[in-house]
């Protein structure tokens, strides 16, 4: 398959998670009763902060390997930003960090609390967003892992089995994060971050993750007992 091919099943696979997150989403939406101009409103939201999201922590953790113009490999992401500064907005390159996306829509979530509403709708699209976007990665040859394990294939399995049985946001931040965490293990592309103590990128954000969902249900216990 070449490598131009490869590309274009990317993008269609990105482009086909959003599509179908985006109508699942609403259909649960409005099946619940919700508001249609706030249902668009919100899901608007999620869409720019989850593709920007994950887009920007692309050109902040994975910079490193980049080809510049001038034929060097870029070391960092200022490097890669002088190079081509509109690197993060090229949507139809490969090059998104599903919990960078995920951060995004925190983020939007803690600024608008409003969304938090409808954050169970959009947990389908998550699952879809991993599925497919593996699928993708695996054809493309990125985010490969050790000893020649297609870990992409085994990280869309794990989000069809989300698809299938996961309903609330809650439960699919834990189940993932505690996932994604073991699974990078097996990841041998060391452009995606290693930092302290050996962790990627991504193991540090599930760790965070995971954190703050503890701390949260202690202070929700905490205050049902107040």
């Amino acid at each position: 398959m070449s490598f131009s091919l490869a590309l274009n099943i990317y993008f269609t696979n990105m482009l086909l998670s959003y599509a179908l997150g985006a109508m699942i989403f609403l259909a649960l939406a409005y099946r619940d009763g919700r508001k249609s101009q706030e249902a668009l409103r919100v899901l608007g939201v999620i869409l720019v902060s989850a593709i920007f999201g994950s887009k920007l922590a692309h050109v902040s953790f994975e910079a490193k390997g980049h080809w510049l113009t001038n034929g060097q490999i870029a070391q960092n992401f200022l490097e890669l930003l002088q190079d081509d500064p509109w690197h993060w907005a090229r949507l139809t390159d490969p090059g998104y960090v599903f919990l960078g996306g995920l951060l995004g829509c925190l983020l939007a979530a803690w600024i608008w609390p409003r969304m938090q509403l409808y954050a169970d709708y959009a947990v389908p699209g998550l699952c879809l967003g991993i599925f497919l976007g593996r699928l993708g990665c695996f054809w493309t040859g990125c985010c490969f892992g050790r000893y020649d394990l297609p870990v992409q294939l085994v990280d869309a399995g794990f989000g069809l089995f989300l698809l299938l049985k996961i309903r609330k946001f809650q439960d699919f931040l834990i189940f993932y994060s505690l996932w994604r965490f073991g699974l990078e293990f097996l990841r041998a592309d060391e452009s995606r971050g290693i930092w302290a103590l050996g962790l990627s990128t991504s193991q540090w954000i599930a760790l965070g993750l995971l954190t703050s969902r503890i701390k949260l249900s202690q202070l929700r216990q905490t205050r049902i007992k107040t």
